[in-house]
């Protein structure tokens, strides 16, 4: 496994110091009285004060929307946003020793399930929610109660396969339960006893990961089991999510398809660059030309034969052919956090990092 070069900016460096309390904080550990050291002490140089409040206003985190190549099978553990996490904390860790103890971090989530369609994954993520197909009444036990649903645009969905990221829990006017699978259907079952609730036909299920994430910075990776009729409408739906953001809608990631060949891909490729320019990672083209000599990897004739027809080295590639192995992963990670460091996303919180308020 490859880990980060030292050719990584400045600016990378230093893009993820937020605090867990709204104090300012020097590297050293210590609090500040809002004013920074004098330049010409000893000190002055060794230490770099934050102040967490503006610093969590601007970036709260990055949330990774996708399928089972967010969620990571296949890499061991090995996840891109666990990637992309990994090169976060090592840059913070480069300028601040004391991070850790000081609880200075900046959260990757990781809202990938398996399996999910592109309309499934919107549904999770709200912005096009899910709505009850037809009417039921919530009992006033905790009891479980059979319930219907689909996507908002009336396209079927399937949560739940592989997993509950942001299904945790759903709210239906009002209450709180959890949707679970049962058989080849699913039931709600409230969280705690209260009056019988009548739900008509169409009303939205608020899912646990609509709102938590609103304010971060969006990586979105889907399309690989469908869900859109044509490459304009999976267009549509990845701007649904970017606008489902109530703060940093213009920072953004759009990861693209890797698999099949480059003439396949071309129309996808094409509007993918047209439509999102620098904020488009054509994760195909990447990992077919530079991916293994930018992470000091070897290709076998193998890799060699497949990155000559447009197509991901299998090196980089887990036993299916589909999803990727932890270097495939890692890969992935730095190269989306590489990408919004061109892009300037951290910029701001450079000068934050010694505003002395």
């Amino acid at each position: 496994m490859f880990r980060l070069k030292s050719g990584i900016k400045t600016a990378a460096l230093i893009t993820a110091f937020i605090l867990s309390t709204g104090a300012i904080v020097s590297c050293g550990g210590q609090e500040n009285n809002n004013s920074l050291p004098d330049s010409s002490s000893d000190t002055a140089s060794d230490k770099k004060f934050v102040n967490s409040e503006k610093i969590n206003e601007v970036l709260p985190g990055i949330v990774c929307w996708g399928d089972s190549l967010t969620s990571g099978p296949g890499g061991n553990a090995m996840s891109y946003p666990t990637a992309l996490q990994n090169y976060i904390d090592d840059s913070i860790s480069v300028m601040c020793p004391e991070a850790k103890e000081l609880g200075i971090s900046i959260p990757v989530v990781n809202m990938g399930v398996g399996g999910e369609d592109t309309n499934t994954i919107l549904g999770r993520n709200g912005a096009v929610p899910f709505i009850t197909s037809s009417a039921f009444t919530i009992p006033a036990e905790e009891k479980s109660v059979a319930i219907k649903f689909v996507s908002e645009n009336g396209n079927q969905v399937a949560p739940l396969i592989q997993g509950n990221a942001g299904m945790e829990f759903v709210t239906i006017v009002g209450v709180k339960g959890v949707i679970s699978r049962s058989g080849n259907g699913y039931v709600f079952t409230r969280s705690e006893a209260g009056d019988p609730v009548q739900i008509s036909k169409g009303t939205e299920i608020i899912t646990a990961g609509s709102e938590p994430y609103r304010e971060y910075i969006a990586v979105i990776f889907i399309g690989q089991n469908g869900g859109f009729t044509g490459y304009d409408e999976l267009v549509e739906q990845q701007k649904a999510i970017i606008n489902h953001q109530t703060k940093n809608k213009d920072k953004y990631i759009i990861i693209g398809l890797h698999t099949t060949t480059p003439s396949c891909r071309e129309d996808l490729e094409g509007l993918m660059l047209e439509e999102y320019g620098d904020k488009y990672i054509n994760l195909r083209e990447y990992m077919s030309t530079d991916a293994m000599k930018n992470a000091d990897l070897t290709p076998t004739q193998s890799d060699i034969s497949a990155m000559e027809c447009g197509n991901v080295p299998p090196s980089l590639l887990s036993t299916d052919m589909l999803h990727f192995n932890s270097d495939g992963y890692e890969i992935i990670g730095k190269l989306v956090y590489d990408r919004m460091e061109q892009l300037g996303y951290f910029d701001v919180l450079k000068d934050l990092l010694t505003e002395s308020d």
